[in-house]
C-alpha cells in the first residue's frame, strides 16, 4: 500500500459532487442523495418479495405506469413500516409483509351454503391489521 497517497487522496473522502436542477439548499440535495439506498434497498425488496422480475418496457407510457407502481408499492410500503413503530413493532416491515403472504381464504361449500373460510394468522400478520388500525376478518364468513 501506498501510505502517502492514501494520506494524499483522504482530503476528498465524503465529498460529493452531485449536479441538479433543484433549488433546493445544497445540504437537502446532498441528505436527499445519503438516503438513496434506501430506495435503492425497497426496489431490490419489492422485486424480491413480489416476484417481480425484469420488465422490459417499450412505450412511455408502460415505462411511467411501471414506475408509478414501484413506487406506489415503497411509498405503502413506508407507510406500513411507519404505522407499524408508532404500534412498537420494531420489526422489518418485510417480515410482516411475508407473514402477511400466509394468510389464505378459501371458499367452502356445505348443504349448497357456500363460505369463506380464512386460515390462523401467523408470526407478525395479526400486527400489520393492528398497525393500520383494521379488524382481522372473521374466519368464517357466509357468503
Amino acid at each position: 500500500m501506498n501510505k502517502e497517497k492514501i494520506k494524499k487522496e483522504a482530503c476528498c473522502d465524503g465529498k460529493y459532487v452531485l449536479q441538479t436542477t433543484t433549488s433546493l439548499p445544497s445540504d437537502k440535495i446532498v441528505g436527499a442523495y445519503k438516503r438513496l439506498w434506501m430506495i435503492e434497498h425497497a426496489f431490490r425488496d419489492i422485486k424480491n418479495i413480489f416476484k417481480i422480475r425484469p420488465v422490459f418496457h417499450w412505450t412511455p407510457q408502460r415505462v411511467k405506469g411501471h414506475i408509478f407502481i414501484c413506487f406506489l408499492a415503497f411509498l405503502l410500503t413506508t407507510s406500513l413500516q411507519k404505522k407499524l413503530l408508532e404500534k412498537g413493532v420494531k420489526e422489518n416491515v418485510w417480515k410482516v409483509i411475508r407473514d402477511v403472504k400466509k394468510v389464505r381464504a378459501v371458499t367452502l361449500y356445505v348443504k349448497d351454503k357456500a363460505y369463506l373460510l380464512r386460515t390462523d394468522l401467523k408470526g407478525l400478520a395479526h400486527e400489520a391489521f393492528r398497525a393500520v388500525s383494521l379488524r382481522v376478518p372473521s374466519q368464517v364468513q357466509k357468503l
